[in-house]
C-alpha cells in the first residue's frame, strides 16, 4: 500500500495534473498516517478519521488539478491543514450530538414532521413500547393524533378523521403541541 520511492512535490503535482495513477496513489499512501493522528488528536474513531482523510484527499486532488496550483507549492502542510479542518468539523459534530443528547426518545420526539422518513427508520418495537406509557398520559385527542401520525396518515387525513381539529394546518400545529407534551412527559418536566 505504501510507496517506497520518494517524489518531489513538483513531480507529484505534474503527475496528478497528467492523471497518472502512480502519483494519485502516492499522494494517498504518503499521507495515510494522518488517519492515526486524527484518532489520537481529535478522539475520532478510525472510520471517522478515515472519512476526514478521504475528504481531505479528494479536496487536495481537486486543488492540485486546478490550473492555478503551481508546482512550487508545498503539498504536505496544505494536506495537513485540510485534514485538520475536516477533523475539527467532525469533532464538533460529534460533540454537539453528545451535548444535545443521544437519547433515542429525544431524537424521536424532536424530529417532528420534518423527518418522517428518517423517523420511520428509527421507530422500533422496543422504542414504541418505551413511549406507550407516556402517550397514555396525554389527552385523548393527543393520543389519537400521535397514533394516526405514527401510521403515516397525512395532516389532511388526520383533520378529516378528528373533526375537532378542523384543517391540515391545525393538524400540524396540534401534532407539534402533542409532541412537545410527550417530550415533557418523557423527561418528567
Amino acid at each position: 500500500m505504501f510507496s517506497k520511492k520518494k517524489y518531489t512535490d513538483a513531480e507529484i503535482v505534474q503527475g496528478i495534473k497528467a492523471d497518472n495513477e502512480v502519483f494519485i496513489n502516492y499522494l494517498y499512501d504518503e499521507n495515510f498516517s494522518l488517519v492515526k493522528y486524527g484518532c489520537k488528536r481529535y478522539k475520532l474513531t478510525e472510520q471517522d478519521s478515515l472519512d476526514c482523510y478521504t475528504d481531505a484527499y479528494m479536496e487536495m486532488l481537486k486543488k492540485i488539478r486546478q490550473e492555478d496550483f503551481s508546482t512550487d507549492q508545498i503539498i504536505e502542510p496544505l494536506f495537513m491543514t485540510k485534514f485538520k479542518g475536516k477533523c475539527v468539523d467532525q469533532f464538533r459534530r460529534l460533540t454537539n450530538n453528545k451535548v444535545r443528547g443521544t437519547d433515542p426518545l429525544d431524537e424521536l420526539i424532536e424530529m417532528g414532521m420534518e423527518a418522517k422518513s428518517a423517523l420511520e427508520q428509527l421507530i422500533t418495537k422496543d422504542l414504541m413500547d418505551k413511549l406507550r406509557p407516556f402517550v397514555l398520559k396525554l389527552s385523548e385527542n393527543c393520543q389519537k393524533i400521535l397514533d394516526l401520525w405514527s401510521y403515516d396518515y397525512s395532516h389532511k387525513e388526520i383533520a378529516t378523521l378528528i373533526p375537532s381539529i378542523g384543517s391540515d394546518q391545525s393538524s400540524k400545529t396540534t401534532l407539534n403541541r402533542c409532541l412537545s407534551k410527550l417530550r415533557k412527559s418523557v423527561h418528567g418536566l
